[in-house]
Parts: C-alpha cells; structure tokens; sequence
C-alpha cells in the first residue's frame, strides 16, 4: 500500500456531491501574505475511481485531511477492521469499507474534509453494494412508438449468466440522462431475455419480476422473459436518441445503441444532432469508443436508421456483428416486433 494513502473501503460510488460547509477553520487558517490575502477555495473532489477489488480511489484538487470524527455510515455498515486513518494532508486517497453485505442495495456515506488553509468541504456519497459477479448483456430489441398491443421498450439478451444488481439503463448515457433504471439483485441465466418496459399505463399488473416470469402483466409482458417497469417512464424517443447499459450506476458503459434518421448539414447548429445534449452525449459514445465510426469524429449517419419504425416494427441486433454500430441493426417488416421473444429476421425495406 503506498505511504501516502488513506484506506477505508466501500461499494461502489456515485458522482454525487454536495457542499455543505466552505469555511475558513479558525484554528487552521493562515495568512498567505501581509496584506491578508489567503486560499479562501473549498477542496474539490476532482475524480475517483471504483476498482473490481471494492477500492475506491479519490483525488483532491489539493492536499486534503480527512476529520475523523466527521465520517458516517448508513445501512448498518463500519469501517473494515485494520482500517488506519492517516491524520496526513493528502490528494490522493485510497477509500476502503467493509463491503455491502447486498449487492446493488444504495448507501450513503459522509464525510468532510479540510484543506491546509482551514477550508473544509462535507461530502455527500450515495453507492452500491458491489456485484462481485456481474451478468453481461446486451441491447437486443428497441421499440419506439405505441400500438394497440404494443409499447415502448427495451430488450436485453443475457450473453453471460450472473447477477443484475446494480446493472443500470440509461436513456442517455451515464453522464447525462432523463431516465434511469437500477436493476435489482437476482440471477439470471445465458440466453434469457429480459424486457425494461418505458412507458407504463400504471396498471397494477405492471410489477418487476424477480422470482417469477408470469407475475406481470400489461403491454408487452412475456412469460418466457423478465419483464421490469421504469414507473416514471414517458417512453423513448421515436426516432433519433441514445440509451445505454452500464455495469453500474457510475460505469464502465455494458452496451449502448445510437438510433437517428438524420443527415449533416453543413452550418447545422450542434453538428446536425438537434441539441447541445444529444451532441455531448454521441461524443460520449465517440470518447469511450463503444460505438463504430466511419470516421475519427462522430456524425449523425453513425446511428442505426430509424427510417421506418412504427408500433409494430421495432428496431433489432443482428447476430454475431461486431463492433456494435449502424451496421449491427436493422429495422424488422410490419407485425414482427418481438419484444420479450426471439428477434424476426424479417428485414423492412423502405
């Protein structure tokens, strides 16, 4: 362990902060110079990082100590036995805690720290419990729009069997999203489907499945598959928006589908993709490399087409492509979406 680390040891992290003191400690703060002017700057936690092992790292903007006394734990969870907290002005920190006896299950921790200059910050972390065993899967079906039988949603194939917990959608990306959905801890097995529905009619069969396939009801509800409700859904875009799947609430991005029906026009505002948002979040996509390019940069004609999806044709994965692009999807023929079964091969042609 380096010299200059602070072990404690948590789950797993969310960049979630809030500043609740930014104040000059009288007992610490000194002058920087005879006209009285000093660092008068909370610390600023600037990035961190969840390890598989269940070690969190953290770096400061400046060296920072840790007020002992300050620390809070919710959930019943402690500090890990051999835990030394270093009374050391550090940036770096290494953060470890007893590990979350569920995985996926939310706390919350607390904690301030003070600068060399007497300025403190208190920190507010919501995290996960880890999942040591992670099931990997991918987007495998999208439906955008709204039929008599059917509704928006999304579906996921099991590519490697193990737990949900933690895994989360995000209609969006991790770092900017309207929507997300945190799934629950329960095992799944290669090869099952799982069905995320979006846009809800707040029925009571509606409810998630975690023991029992045919528990739920409601459009598009499969027996053979796992169907889960975002009861805050309104839906997905009908034709041009990017969803994606992560390991956990903070990352590392599982999977991810860009969809548009748009062309580059040159002076467009926003490089053609409609908004500010929707370009940060396709540059995302271009900075993690999760998405194929025909280019270095992203364009609007890297999303899968959309070009003729209604409520009974969906958007799906074809089998076997990689890397994960434009050319991984298509567009099924009228009547054969198949959200919750397996995939039509059935290609619309415009």
């Amino acid at each position: 362990m380096p010299a200059k680390s602070l072990v404690l040891m948590f789950g797993i992290l969310l960049p979630f902060l809030m500043v609740l003191a930014a104040c000059k400690h009288p007992s610490t703060a000194e002058p920087q110079s005879q006209l009285g002017y000093g660092d008068f700057l909370a610390p600023q936690l600037t990035k961190h990082q969840v390890c598989s092992d269940g070690r969190v790292l953290m770096t400061f903007d400046e060296p920072v100590q840790l007020l002992k006394d300050s620390l809070i734990l919710d959930g019943g969870l402690s500090v890990a036995n051999d835990q030394q907290l270093s009374d050391a002005y550090l940036s770096d920190f290494e953060i470890l805690m007893a590990a979350p006896s569920t995985p996926g299950q939310q706390y919350n921790m607390g904690l301030t720290v003070r600068d060399q200059s007497g300025n403190m910050l208190r920190i507010v972390l919501p995290f996960f419990g880890p999942n040591t065993n992670p099931a990997q899967l991918i987007i495998n079906e999208v439906l955008t729009k709204v039929s008599s039988k059917n509704s928006d949603a999304v579906e996921f194939l099991v590519k490697r069997a193990g737990n949900l917990a933690g895994l989360c959608f995000f209609l969006g990306s991790p770092e900017d999203y309207e929507h997300r959905f945190i799934f629950p801890n329960m095992l799944v097995k290669k090869d099952e489907l799982i069905v995320l529905h979006l846009k809800p009619e707040g029925l009571t069969q509606e409810v998630n499945e975690t023991s029992s396939k045919s528990a739920s009801g409601g459009k598009n509800a499969q027996p053979d598959a796992w169907d889960f409700w975002l009861k805050e859904g309104a839906g997905l875009p009908d034709s041009h928006a990017i969803i994606s799947l992560a390991e956990t609430p903070l990352g590392p991005l599982m999977d991810c589908l860009y969809y548009g029906d748009k062309e580059s026009q040159e002076g467009k505002d926003y490089l053609s993709f409609g908004s500010s948002r929707m370009l940060s979040r396709a540059q995302f996509l271009e900075q993690e490399a999760v998405w194929a390019l025909a280019d270095a940069s992203i364009r609007v004609e890297d999303a899968a087409s959309s070009v003729g999806l209604t409520g009974t044709r969906s958007l799906n994965r074809k089998t076997g492509i990689s890397p994960n692009g434009k050319q991984a999807w298509y567009v099924c023929e009228s009547s054969g979406a198949s959200i919750g079964l397996p995939n039509s091969l059935a290609v619309y042609v415009p």
